[in-house]
């Protein structure tokens, strides 16, 4: 599988890793991986998952909500990070 990053790299992975339990805060979700060589990054999230889960993201405070079926909200706020 290739992926191109958005710094305009291209990546040739052959392992992904099917309905992963992704744990955010105590819920956790279903995520399929892909092994890619990014260091100091755990996870992408792609705008599929994140639609699907009827994300909201605010670059400007690093914050990102996740909604649950039953309208409870997951915030998560990202560190100050310099890579």
């Amino acid at each position: 599988m290739q992926v191109t990053s958005s710094f305009g790299e291209t990546v040739v992975t052959r392992k992904l890793y099917r309905i992963c339990p992704l744990s955010v805060q105590g819920h956790v979700f279903p995520v399929d991986l892909m092994e890619l060589p990014c260091y100091g990054i755990d996870v992408f999230l792609g705008i599929d998952w994140l639609t699907e889960h009827r994300s909201v993201v605010d670059f400007d405070v690093k914050r990102v909500t996740l909604k649950l079926a039953d309208n409870y909200e997951v915030v998560v706020v990202g560190e100050n990070v310099k890579f």
